[in-house]
Formats: C-alpha cells, structure tokens, sequence
C-alpha cells in the first residue's frame, strides 16, 4: 500500500487502483483500515472512527498505535490510562 499514496485525486484515476484498494480493505488490511478511520476521523470529524484506528494499532500498524496514544492522552475516545 506504501507505493499508493492517500490522495484522493489519484485513485479516481484507474479502475485497477481502486479495486486493488477495495481489496485491501476486503482483507482487513491494517494500513487501509487506518487510511480509512484517518480520512473519516479528521476529514468528517467522526469520533466513531477512532474504532478503525484501534483496530489498525492492534494488528501493528505504528501510526495508528501513536494517534490512538496521543488522542487518547488528550480525552479523545478513551481514557488516559487506556491511552498509555
């Protein structure tokens, strides 16, 4: 997923990168998951998102781990002490 980056205009671009992307999300793969609650978290300001994020974490994705710490840390979605 590195090689397709997260912008929106790109995607649209080819029936082939869409699919492969629908895929990954088919398969639960961990970098779309947090693509996903990512986009949905601060573009739409869904709270519900953080979910997605969690998810990404627990499988291993690094990013996800480090947003859900520090938005957790911050009162966002769960307590401190889960944050930690």
């Amino acid at each position: 997923m590195e090689k397709y980056q997260d912008h929106p205009n790109w995607y649209h671009a080819t029936m082939q990168v869409q699919h492969f992307l629908q895929q990954c999300r088919a398969c639960e793969n961990p970098e779309s998951i947090f693509r996903e609650a990512f986009e949905v978290f601060f573009m739409q300001g869904n709270v519900e998102a953080l979910f997605g994020m969690r998810v990404a974490a627990t499988a291993g994705h690094m990013e996800a781990a480090y947003l859900v710490g520090l938005l957790g840390m911050s009162g966002i979605g769960q307590s401190k002490e889960d944050a930690l």
